[in-house]
């Protein structure tokens, strides 16, 4: 039998917590090895357990969300961790960016989504066998600095996710995928264009350039200025294949 994904949780929602207790207990591959309503308490979990996820929520009693973080961190006991938060803004995603949390998601979000979440942060650093691509495009967007928030984001996790669906639409980024993503998202092409413009743009003056290059590599090394959509989009779809391997959801067999 394969090792468990052993999680930690902290929330200050009893009630929340019980739903992904259950909903973790239910699966074949997770293991909640503790849960906190307060920060305190999850700081004694992680240094007890060491789990190899911790979900936390940012408003915590006793310690908060970030003070947790920062101590682990300082312990040098952070495990790859994500935090599943009501609060959100631009500016708390960049403090979490900087801290090493690798996946920051608003509340309420779907359960089938926050465990695939998790499943994708416990893989390897090798290639992950995955059966979506979802969780690996909302990471890799978020290290780079685009913010949930904006609407430019969503438009390029649909423009990632189509690039990884068929290539081909990159050749025509502006008389294909744009008009496509268009009539999706029921406005013009031009805003598509200008709205994936300004979010990259955004995230290319307050991401962290060694944190680019830590996750990219050299793909954008040397450019003092943000690439242009298709490049970007390009970017994030190399790095996705390389890192990541697509198998169907029933038999395991490579697609």
């Amino acid at each position: 039998m394969e090792r468990k994904i052993r999680v930690v949780l902290a929330d200050s929602s009893r009630d929340y917590l019980l739903l992904l207790r259950s909903a973790m207990e239910d699966t074949q591959d997770l293991q909640v090895v503790g849960t906190a309503t307060d920060g305190g308490t999850a700081l004694r979990l992680v240094r007890e357990t060491l789990p190899d996820i911790l979900l936390t929520e940012l408003q915590l009693p006793v310690t908060d969300g970030l003070c947790l973080l920062r101590q682990l961190r300082r312990e040098k006991l952070l495990p790859p961790t994500m935090v599943v938060s009501g609060f959100v803004s631009e500016y708390m995603a960049r403090n979490l960016s900087a801290m090493g949390v690798q996946v920051y998601l608003p509340k309420p979000c779907s359960m089938e989504d926050l465990l695939s979440h998790i499943r994708a942060l416990a893989s390897p650093p090798a290639r992950r066998r995955v059966r979506s691509f979802d969780a690996a495009i909302h990471e890799a967007l978020s290290v780079f600095g685009v913010m949930p928030h904006l609407r430019g984001r969503a438009y390029l996790e649909a423009a990632v996710a189509r690039g990884l669906e068929d290539p081909g639409v990159l050749h025509g980024i502006t008389k294909i995928l744009y008009p496509e993503l268009a009539k999706r998202f029921s406005t013009t092409p031009v805003c598509i264009e200008h709205s994936i413009r300004t979010a990259i743009r955004d995230a290319w003056r307050t991401g962290s350039p060694e944190h680019r290059r830590e996750y990219f590599g050299d793909c954008f090394e040397g450019l003092e200025r943000p690439p242009g959509n298709a490049r970007f989009i390009t970017a994030i779809i190399e790095h996705i294949l390389t890192s990541c391997e697509r198998v169907d959801a029933w038999s395991g067999k490579r697609l």
